[in-house]
């Protein structure tokens, strides 16, 4: 049933097979590997293209995604509850809405710590590259919490119109001594040389979307369906994920994005090829002899550095190409195609402009614009990547009792990718109007802009927490406290003061009462 399945969606999916092939010659070519190319053995030559560029910028954009996407040392997702959810507790709200949102920030410390404990970031980036290249890769989430990645050549798919997953089929070989460990009877003939334990059967695993809106996994091997591996699960627990660089209405993969600059990649691959191969001829020395002339050409041939013989100079000249002016037009094209491919790729340094005069104003903006050119990439990735791996890594420690159930009113927050592009563009108005604002009026700034509101934009623009700001109870209880202080400054310098005037009125009196003293006892 499963090997049936898979040999009827395999048509569908040839044409994006080979355009992905066609994608990763020019890129990566071990990424999509040869319809011919055996895993098995290692001595397979494959083509080489002639241009680093493309792999150069597979591997940047890759890496650029995972770090905007998975950030290190950041927590990439928050757990909120709105807070109408609270309206119902009154003047308690405050205080349980702060509870829950501290459990829910153990939460998540406890699911980005598993994540930085599998190390998922090598198969992330790996699947990065084949969703760049293919368009296209499934990653299955194993019991363990460890994640596998499946090129487009390992698995078959189908969506419906709206784009929901309803067949996913992956297919890999295993040996027999596996498979009859399995308890399963395996029947293939011994090839000459070979004794049956050399043979690989095919194991298909096999995921169907059923009527009852649940997903139905199993697996089968030579026909037979392995019934400890039968299993239904709910629509958003599927541990399988079938990715897509870019979506279209009705096609059950996606398209890469070195498709999409597929023309540029060619053309940059065939000028570097011809420039490559015309500097080898041109670098081919060869001397030309009279034949007409008494210089023998055997004489110039077989002479050491230094060495003197017949002959008239004249009748010797070099071999040249005086192909340098169509050398020059072609290196001009290629530099121009790199440029393009750069600026898509997001490499920073040949984008650039030429001369090293660029200002920092200049490179920011350039960083900003590369990577608003990834915003749709963003936007898919961040809900069908990484929001289903976080649900499925928060459904899996629920299971093992290491985080409590969450409920249903929890809501799942992304906060990178578009999020933080979102968060960018605000930044740069809030920065723009502050310069503007304050340059134009300083002291109409000082007086009309709300400082607390602009502060409050500050902070949801770059995205820190929010409890960085003091609350209006932190603030009042500040002022108050520091009047009391200055009351009791002031308190403290008024005895002071007494103390100095009662002193210089003691001063003052003290001679004369020291005289009526002295005075009343001479009278007694």
């Amino acid at each position: 049933m499963g090997k049936k399945r898979y040999e009827q969606l395999k048509d569908e999916r040839e044409n994006f097979l080979l355009r992905a092939r066609r994608c990763s010659e020019l890129t990566l070519p071990l990424v999509i590997r040869d319809e011919y190319h055996n895993k098995d053995t290692s001595d397979i030559s494959f083509e080489q293209p002639f241009s680093s560029l493309g792999a150069r910028g597979v591997n940047n954009l890759a890496a650029n995604l995972m770090l905007s996407l998975f950030p290190t040392n950041l927590k990439f997702f928050r757990l909120l509850v709105s807070d109408s959810a609270f309206e119902q507790f009154g003047d308690q709200a405050e205080q349980i809405k702060a509870e829950v949102d501290e459990s829910l920030s153990v939460i998540e410390t406890t699911v980005f710590e598993e994540i930085e404990d599998k190390n998922l970031r090598p198969t992330i980036f790996e699947a990065l590259k084949n969703l760049i290249i293919a368009g296209n890769a499934a990653l299955y989430v194993q019991p363990d919490g460890n994640v596998r990645c499946y090129s487009l050549e390992d698995y078959v798919c189908h969506r419906d119109i709206e784009g929901n997953l309803t067949d996913l089929i992956i297919k890999e070989q295993i040996s027999k001594t596996v498979a009859e460990n399995l308890d399963i009877e395996i029947d293939l003939p011994s090839g000459e040389g070979h004794s049956d334990n050399d043979k690989n059967i095919d194991l298909y695993t096999c995921v169907h979307l059923t009527d009852d809106n649940e997903y139905y996994i199993y697996q089968e091997v030579n026909g037979k369906v392995l019934p400890d591996t039968k299993e239904y699960v709910p629509l958003d627990k599927l541990p399988f994920l079938a990715l897509r660089m870019t979506s279209v209405t009705g096609e059950s993969y996606g398209r890469s994005y070195c498709e999409q600059h597929f023309g540029d990649l060619r053309s940059l691959e065939g000028l570097t090829r011809a420039m490559v191969e015309s500097a080898a001829i041109a670098s081919k020395i060869v001397f030309m002899v009279n034949p007409a002339s008494t210089t023998r050409a055997r004489n110039i041939a077989q002479a050491e550095n230094g060495d003197v013989i017949n002959g008239v100079a004249s009748d010797v000249t070099t071999l040249q190409a005086n192909k340098s002016a169509d050398m020059s037009i072609a290196f001009q094209a290629a530099q121009n195609i790199e440029k393009r491919v750069s600026f898509a790729f997001n490499l920073l340094d040949n984008a650039l402009p030429a001369g090293g005069r660029t200002t920092a104003t200049e490179i920011t903006a350039l960083i900003n614009s590369l990577e608003k050119v990834l915003a749709g990439t963003y936007a898919m990735l961040s809900s069908e990547f990484t929001r289903p791996l976080v649900n499925i890594i928060i459904d899996r420690l629920a299971q093992e009792k290491k985080i409590p159930e969450i409920p249903k009113e929890v809501k799942l927050i992304i906060s990178t990718g578009v999020t933080a592009l979102g968060r960018t563009s605000d930044l740069e108005r809030l920065q723009q109007f502050v310069t503007m604002a304050s340059q134009m009026s300083p002291e109409a700034y000082g007086q009309v802009v709300d400082q607390r509101a602009l502060m409050n934009s500050l902070v949801r623009a770059i995205g820190v927490d929010k409890n960085i700001l003091k609350s209006d109870e932190q603030l009042q209880q500040e002022q108050q406290q520091a009047m009391m202080a200055q009351q009791q400054q002031m308190e403290q310098q008024q005895a002071m003061m007494q103390q100095q005037q009662t002193g210089k009125v003691i001063e003052k009196v003290a001679p004369q009462l020291i005289a009526q003293q002295a005075q009343a006892q001479e009278n007694d």
